[in-house]
């Protein structure tokens, strides 16, 4: 079952929702993951718009203080994916990366990371006040080497990043030997609530407003109201909706003028006269209302 749920890449809200809530369950999630399905949608919106799959977000990325921050190797790997060349060496006792970008290949982009304060200035452990964490004393060479990637990819390459600038352990993580956090309080859960918000706000059609009713229903946020906004899901489910129908109204407007000008157009005698009425007249008084049990239709218009 766990792993039909990691081939899998999430299409529909409802769809990525079941699977959020099925792949919640899996015990060898990051901590950050297990048993938030709100955090695993997020992360799949993440991948989505880096062009990666769902598990490799879930894999490399991570929450940490309310900053998104990836892992040095998805870092590395955006960037040598966007044409860059990237190098790196070290060992227990300093760092250097290089990146030369595939648009500029005479200038290369050099950092090095050193364990201890040195006469060249380069940054260090030391003058961070690192060296007396257990992962800066357990793990030195690979700490020194994420560091070195990190600052090069955000000096040379800061757009392949896409946001992604920081490693979990920069932004103050405790993180083990992969590099991967290791204290969920660290973690920040993102509310469901937020996540269905940002669905709506995101919404072009009607028909994704009423999948983000039925998880707001299932769910039993229909009546939240997310942390610093004023309105109900419900309200804001309402709020859209009558943007979609008043855009519609508006369309269906621009067409009806376009007809008499596209018929005289043909030699065609249009008769605007009393006898014409406008259907539009006929939605008077519908009110458009969210409703919690079922999907109603009030003067031919759907609404939740």
């Amino acid at each position: 079952m766990g792993s039909e749920l990691a081939r899998q890449e999430p299409n529909g809200i409802l769809e990525r929702a079941q699977w959020a809530n099925q792949l919640a369950a899996a015990d060898l999630l990051p901590a950050q993951y297990r048993g938030r399905p709100g955090n695993l949608i997020m992360a799949a919106e993440m991948a989505k718009s880096l062009n990666l799959h769902p598990i490799t977000a879930i894999t490399a990325m991570y929450v940490i203080n309310g900053k998104p921050t990836a892992s040095a190797a998805l870092m590395s790997a955006l960037v040598r994916r966007a044409g860059h060349k990237l190098r790196v060496k070290g060992n227990g006792l300093k760092a250097t990366a290089w990146l030369i970008r595939a648009d500029d290949p005479d200038f290369e982009y050099e950092v090095t990371w050193e364990l201890k304060r040195n006469p060249e200035g380069n940054p260090n452990a030391e003058d961070a006040g690192l060296l007396g964490k257990d992962t800066w004393r357990n793990y030195p060479a690979s700490l020194l080497k994420w560091r070195a990637i990190s600052q090069v990819c955000r000096d040379g390459a800061e757009e392949a990043l896409m946001g992604l600038l920081y490693t979990p352990e920069e932004m103050g993580a405790i993180v083990n030997g992969d590099g991967m956090p290791i204290r969920a309080e660290q973690m920040e859960r993102i509310p469901p609530e937020d996540i269905l918000m940002m669905h709506i706000e995101d919404a072009t059609v009607e028909s994704t407003l009423v999948e983000v009713h039925k998880m707001a229903l299932t769910s039993g946020l229909l009546n939240t109201i997310p942390k610093g906004q004023t309105m109900t899901i419900k309200d804001m489910l309402n709020a859209k909706m009558r943007q979609f129908k008043q855009a519609a109204r508006e369309a269906e407007e621009q067409a009806k003028l376009r007809i008499p000008e596209e018929k005289a157009k043909q030699g065609y005698e249009v008769n605007l006269g009393a006898d014409h009425t406008d259907e539009a007249d006929d939605d008077e008084g519908g009110q458009l209302e969210v409703v919690d049990a079922e999907v109603v239709s009030i003067h031919e218009n759907e609404v939740l």
